[in-house]
């Protein structure tokens, strides 16, 4: 398997990889695999805060499944 290059990983940060339906079921069956919360609402492009945290600030669920779900996405687009 070849090793991603710097430059790609770097442009993927700037605008993150494409969003597939069937990759973002396959995260969501690997997260529930292991037992952890999918958080936040998906808005067909990335996972919202849940509407409940707008009085108090972010949904702190919704920032780490969005973390997992971009270096999930960004890595598979990668290779």
């Amino acid at each position: 398997m070849e090793t991603p290059r710097i430059e790609y990983a770097y442009a993927m940060e700037a605008k993150g990889g494409p969003v597939v339906e069937a990759e973002r079921l396959a995260f969501e069956a690997w997260m529930k695999g292991h037992c952890w919360k999918v958080g936040g609402v998906w808005d067909g492009n990335v996972y919202r805060d849940d509407p409940r945290f707008a009085e108090i600030g972010n949904d702190p669920d919704a920032i780490i499944t969005r973390q997992l779900w971009a270096a999930w996405r960004d890595r598979a687009a990668l290779m």
